[in-house]
């Protein structure tokens, strides 16, 4: 059975197209320019981090968050 979900969406000028997948372990989404790379990823435990990556990698913001028994 699926614990997380990845969604992802593509915006034209006319239509919005959708996508999902479901992972037991996990879930990942990036969404990215030629420049700007943004990665988010949940485990199945509710731990995850979201990071935005720049030209030639260089790390602009991570922020790692810990799983839900911890909340």
């Amino acid at each position: 059975m699926a614990n997380c979900i990845a969604e992802c969406y593509g915006y034209d000028k006319s239509r919005v197209k959708e996508d999902h997948r479901l992972g037991s372990e996990g879930a990942k989404a990036i969404a990215a320019t030629w420049d700007t790379r943004a990665t988010a990823y949940i485990a199945k435990d509710g731990s995850g981090y979201v990071s935005v990556q720049g030209k030639n990698g260089e790390t602009i913001h991570h922020f790692d968050f810990g799983p839900e028994s911890e909340r």
